[in-house]
């Protein structure tokens, strides 16, 4: 009894001289590491979601009755300009276009979201909406290196208890220094793989369409534009392929692309930071992409006029 206790004292001990060594040394672990939230920039955004790691609780789905509901499903590329992008154009767009009745659009971009993420996204949030259109942008993502060595569809986030308890224990510095030590130890050897490879990337596009189409939705895949520097860019033959494999599957299921992809690519007055960042474009290019999608809708999904009249939804699209 008397060992035991001694023990403990001196393993409380140990950790009471840590603790203070490292607060003294003003020992402070980084975000990454004390949170599973989203990272961008050094700054942790959103809340921890337990089927898709993470969500951004102030932008909840929603649509209002009587309208035409459409839901774009994207990564950060719809919400880099303060939080919008070319969903928030597409009503306007659809207007220039014809489209006659009331339209209401919902953002779906999240940012860092692969087509995993999206998928469930889709299932588990949007379909139940009823939307009458979905339009699906993904594959960015899809193709960096998975953090931790672990692809999307094998993450496991920890239980809302285990929570609790971690967001409690990293007041403590040396909990902060285990973790990031262990952390930093798991990091895998190599390069690891894709957070989505490419069949499941496959999968997931195809899953969206028949899910979407199942709950009574059209569907339009948007491929992913990207500036092409011509050189130090070893990702644009993978984030190629990617595009390529969501062409395949559109020309499988039928469905119709959005592709701004030549457009875009040696433009770099259509990206936001184009020295920096040949990913995310800007509202200029946002608003052509937002042209095209209502260009789709109009001729692909309305019934023609031979009275010269707007088109108006035909029943049951």
């Amino acid at each position: 009894m008397k060992r035991a206790a001694y023990l403990i004292l001196t393993v409380a001990g140990f950790f009471l001289l840590m603790e203070l060594a490292l607060r003294s040394a003003q020992f402070q672990a980084p975000a990454d590491v004390l949170d599973y939230r989203l990272k961008i920039s050094g700054e942790l955004h959103g809340a921890p979601h337990p089927t898709r790691f993470w969500y951004l609780p102030d932008r909840e789905p929603h649509f209002p009755d009587g309208v035409y509901k459409i839901a774009c499903l994207a990564d950060s590329v719809t919400v880099m300009d303060q939080g919008r992008g070319y969903p928030d154009d597409l009503s306007a767009a659809l207007a220039a276009h014809g489209f006659g009745e009331p339209v209401s659009v919902f953002n779906a971009g999240v940012p860092e979201y692969s087509s995993y993420q999206g998928r469930l996204y889709l299932t588990e949030d949007l379909l139940p909406l009823k939307p009458d259109l979905v339009t699906i942008q993904y594959g960015v993502n899809d193709h960096w290196r998975a953090r931790g060595g672990v692809a999307d569809k094998d993450v496991r986030m920890p239980d809302p208890q285990w929570l609790r308890r971690h967001r409690a224990l990293t007041n403590l510095r040396s909990y902060q220094a285990i973790r990031a030590g262990v952390l930093a130890l798991s990091k895998p050897q190599g390069p690891g793989p894709l957070r989505v490879g490419v069949e499941d990337y496959r999968d997931n596009l195809r899953a969206m369409i028949d899910d979407s189409r199942e709950a009574g939705a059209n569907v339009i895949l948007v491929l992913s534009p990207y500036l092409d520097l011509g050189h130090d860019q070893d990702w644009v033959p993978m984030h190629r392929r990617y595009n390529r494999v969501a062409s395949a599957v559109a020309e499988e299921k039928g469905v119709p692309v959005v592709d701004v992809v030549d457009k875009l690519r040696f433009a770099p007055n259509l990206f936001m930071e184009p020295d920096t960042d040949q990913i995310h474009f800007n509202r200029e290019a946002g608003r052509m992409i937002a042209d095209r999608i209502a260009e789709t809708v109009v001729e692909k999904f309305l019934p023609e006029r031979t009275d010269g009249q707007a088109p108006a939804r035909a029943a049951g699209q």
